[in-house]
């Protein structure tokens, strides 16, 4: 081992370079455990108590227990109540559901009474015998 090699902390037999290469590797492989959302991610915009709200409300919660069980993540924001989440959304309109997750972004606006609709834009498998 050389004087270099003693000062940036290379052992006898190793490369220099390999202790960063080595923390940036650990890095990346930390990165990969991170936990992803696995199913659907959801966000539905409403104004407060108003009727159309309160059917998009229901109707998503339905749809969400009817065909997304257990695999989703649902979020209803009320803009009243948090404005800056909206505007940082560009939420122009109410209700309005959001999929953020998994990928395309897709957004629906409406009270979601049509399933159909939002069942197919969401990429869902239309269950057979089901009821609307």
């Amino acid at each position: 081992m050389n004087e270099r090699d003693e000062r940036e902390g290379v052992a006898d037999g190793d490369e220099p370079g390999l202790a960063v290469a080595g923390s940036v590797t650990q890095e990346y492989e930390r990165a990969l455990t991170v936990r992803r959302p696995e199913g659907y991610v959801l966000a539905l915009y409403v104004a407060g108590a108003a009727p159309r709200s309160l059917r998009a409300i229901a109707n998503v919660h339905r749809l969400c227990r009817d065909y997304l069980s257990e695999c989703h993540e649902l979020q209803v924001i009320d803009i009243y109540q948090e404005p800056l989440l909206a505007e940082k959304d560009g939420i122009l309109a109410v209700p309005v559901l959001v999929k953020r997750h998994p990928l395309p972004a897709r957004s629906f606006i409406g009270d979601m009474s049509d399933f159909d609709r939002v069942i197919e834009g969401l990429g869902l498998p239309r269950r057979a015998g089901a009821d609307d």
